[in-house]
């Protein structure tokens, strides 16, 4: 019979590879927003399956690991953890498989006025920072590095509140754009809700090491003060 730890190392593997076939598809979902590249989305709906079939396996392997070993602790917390970020990270798949098929369904390319005027690059930017911190924390098991996600989790919460309000002045001003705009929303809105999900990811490696659960704590003071910075730039 396996042991624990090989079987803990296991999931491990299978969890980070499944975070770099996210990771890939973050890739492409950016070329596909931005340049309307219908071959990136296509290629996005397609591996989308493969994402699919690892969450089943990572599931059959954290089930299976419960089942033989009973494990107790921080073992536990492991692979209770590992449950949830599967999950999570299947979760991200499906948004951005979203993303794939607004593009597609709307067809129209991003212009530079559009894409400076709902602040793109910063969010996409923001979201790059975001994958980098996530895979730091989770291959290295760094519950620092995890608490850093939560400060850009607001940094893209800012931007799509903001873009939101920006939404009215655009369609008065482009109002045969109504369409595009809603495409625009959607795929930024879909894009908070990946930042949901790796925030989501951070807590759970710190749940993990730790025994500590950080939903809800201190976001009134932090979005004050990314507000700020915001502010500054």
């Amino acid at each position: 019979m396996i042991s624990q730890s090989d079987s803990q190392n296991e999931i491990k593997k299978e969890i980070t590879a499944m975070y770099g076939l996210i990771r890939e598809q973050w890739t492409n979902c950016k070329v596909a927003f931005l340049s309307n590249d219908l071959n990136a989305s296509s290629k996005i709906i397609e591996d989308e399956k493969k994402i699919n079939s690892l969450e089943i396996k990572i599931d059959q392997s954290c089930e299976r690991l419960i089942a033989l070993h009973t494990p107790v602790a921080i073992d536990l917390r492991f692979v209770l953890s590992m449950l949830k970020i599967n999950t999570y990270l299947e979760r991200v798949g499906d948004n951005i498989e979203g993303i794939a098929h607004s593009v597609i369904a709307v067809n129209k390319g991003m212009s530079e006025e559009v894409s400076a005027f709902f602040q793109l690059h910063k969010l996409l930017s923001a979201m790059d920072d975001m994958f980098d911190k996530v895979e730091l924390a989770l291959v290295n098991e760094d519950t620092e590095i995890a608490r850093e996600v939560k400060d850009l989790d607001l940094i893209i919460n800012s931007i799509d509140k903001e873009n939101r309000s920006l939404a009215q002045d655009f369609v008065q001003n482009h109002p045969a754009e109504l369409q595009f705009l809603l495409h625009i929303l959607s795929v930024t809105r879909k894009i908070e809700r990946l930042g949901d999900l790796l925030k989501n990811v951070g807590e759970e490696i710190v749940f993990y090491k730790e025994a500590l659960v950080l939903k809800h704590k201190g976001n009134k003071a932090k979005k004050k003060e990314i507000k700020e910075v915001l502010r500054d730039e």
